[in-house]
């Protein structure tokens, strides 16, 4: 039998909906302020440059930002480890990204896919169309190639991508763009005539592992990756030309070069000063050496007296390290403004799906459907709309909360006893007031399992920002993944698990000092 010290409906000491509902909404609409005064686009003086999650395009873009900053014209704003060629050519449409540099054949693919081999006029003309223009090549061509361990070379005698043939037992992990690409995987079947084992997606950095264990057998490569030296790899001859040149080339927005002469003017004087084995070398300085990035791209800049020896690398000791405590702020930031429109959004929903069950039930399916969505395509639909940065990545956060809180508090409402209710109606409260004296207060328990599991949830998922330049502990994360850097991955990680069981920790307490005392001591002494 339940008993009571006090009723649920008796005043509490410390009263739950007028005073601590608002403070708390309060709070987190500051976080939502703050979150969005994050900077979505540049400063009139700045230039935004962006590279894509790989050793590579870190360095290339960092080469460009000490050039832009050497230069005086603006200054450079680096938003690194954007997620894929797709990503950053939608970002430069867009206008939130103003340079990169990317590859020929990723343009071509991306521009025009109904183009076998575009030539660079086809190219330039494409391009033009959203106001960007191309440099000329900076003189390296970081195509693909077939990699496998030099000893499974030499016992099955593979010297050419045509002698795999003769081998479809063979297992195969290749990188997601080169399974996709045009130019990639199955079309290279369909040209060479190869059937494999297995073949399925896997980051190169991990497919070098499981090369060096045995695990698999051949993988795609880039041709100047630089972590081919560290292990004992064979590539395979294109004996048929398959692969297209992806020379690597500086993308701009016509505006920003317009509006900066003398900036572009020197960004152009890379062209042509990177040879195959140059940027292969520059990688393995990275990769290998773990040599800090930025200065290996300044000594580079000086070799080639595009910067001052007496210059300095205006940059952090490692580009990729924002610092901690400002990756703790962005990722504060993101989670807390999410979940508030969560809540706002989602505690009205459980509501009406209660009041209304047809509309209701209708409207939180559909939430349930926003949960299929892949983060990272969500983010790419919502780029051409709102940019990169912290606003995309808030409004997918806010997409994904909705359905735990939502139920949560339709479940809440549900799980109520029907003659509280009637004794409400005998007593004279209107139905709003039914709601914010007695039904609210009475599910706010479950309501708040559902905030709490959505804030938990958003810890994680907002790792995933820095691939659209919103920063976070994602930034450590991708970068260390990118560079097989374990020690990099662990500083984002280790602080977001961290993260997670503070907030988990947080909602208990809250629930203690938000849920109405009668009603915790009504759940105290239920058999």
């Amino acid at each position: 039998m339940k008993t009571y010290s006090r009723t649920p409906f008796a005043p509490s000491r410390t009263p739950f909906a007028p005073v601590r509902i608002p403070f708390l909404l309060g709070l987190l609409a500051l976080c939502l302020g703050l979150s969005l005064s994050f900077p979505l686009r540049a400063e009139p003086r700045q230039i935004i440059v962006a590279s894509k999650p790989f050793t590579e395009s870190y360095l290339l873009s960092e080469m460009l930002a000490q050039i832009i900053d050497a230069e005086g014209e603006a200054s450079a704003v680096r938003k690194f480890g954007l997620g894929g060629p797709t990503l950053v050519v939608d970002a430069i449409k867009s206008g939130t990204v103003d340079l990169d540099v990317n590859y020929t054949g990723s343009l071509a693919h991306l521009l025009l896919p109904q183009k076998a081999a575009p030539n660079r006029a086809e190219l330039l003309a494409a391009l033009r169309t959203y106001g960007i223009l191309l440099s000329e090549s900076l003189g390296f061509n970081n195509t693909y190639a077939i990699a496998v361990r030099s000893e499974t070379a030499r016992s099955l005698r593979l010297t050419a991508i045509s002698d795999l043939r003769s081998h479809s037992d063979l297992r195969g992990a290749f990188t997601p763009d080169f399974l996709n690409f045009d130019d990639g995987f199955y079309k290279l079947q369909q040209v060479y005539g190869v059937t494999l084992q297995s073949a399925k997606p896997m980051q190169h950095s991990l497919a070098y592992q499981a090369l060096q264990s045995g695990e698999i057998d051949l993988t795609d490569a880039y041709t100047t990756d630089g972590s081919l030296s560290q292990f004992d790899l064979t590539l395979l001859r294109d004996d048929r030309s398959f692969f297209p040149t992806y020379y690597g080339v500086i993308m701009i927005r016509a505006e920003v070069a317009e509006r900066f002469p003398r900036t572009w003017l020197a960004l152009r004087k890379l062209e042509g000063r990177l040879s195959d084995s140059q940027m292969t070398k520059l990688n393995a300085q990275v990769d290998v050496a773990r040599r800090d990035l930025a200065t290996v791209a300044h000594e580079f800049l000086v070799s080639e007296q595009l910067l001052s020896a007496h210059s300095q690398a205006s940059v952090q000791s490692h580009v990729l390290d924002a610092g901690l405590w400002v990756s703790t702020y962005e990722h504060l930031f993101l989670v807390l403004s999410s979940l508030l429109l969560s809540c706002l959004i989602g505690v009205p929903l459980g509501i009406l799906a209660v009041q209304f069950r047809r509309t209701g039930q209708v409207l939180i399916a559909g939430t349930g459907l926003l949960q299929t969505i892949p983060s990272l395509a969500l983010l790419c639909f919502l780029i051409p709309i709102m940019g990169i940065g912290a606003l995309p990545t808030i409004f997918a956060l806010f997409l994904y909360g909705l359905l735990p809180i939502a139920q949560s508090t339709t479940s809440g409402l549900l799980a109520l006893d029907g003659r509280l209710i009637e004794t409400a109606k005998i007593l004279g409260l209107s139905r709003m007031q039914r709601l914010r004296l007695i039904e609210l207060p009475l599910a706010s328990r479950y309501i708040l399992a559902g905030i709490k599991t959505t804030a938990v949830i958003n810890v994680a998922t907002a790792t995933i920002a820095a691939l659209i330049g919103a920063g976070g502990y994602g930034r450590y994360i991708t970068s260390g993944l990118a560079m097989n850097d374990t020690r990099v991955i662990l500083k984002g990680a280790i602080p977001t698990a961290l993260l997670a069981v503070l907030f988990h920790a947080l909602f208990e307490l809250l629930g203690r000092w938000l849920i109405p005392r009668g009603l915790q001591l009504a759940q105290t002494h239920e058999p």
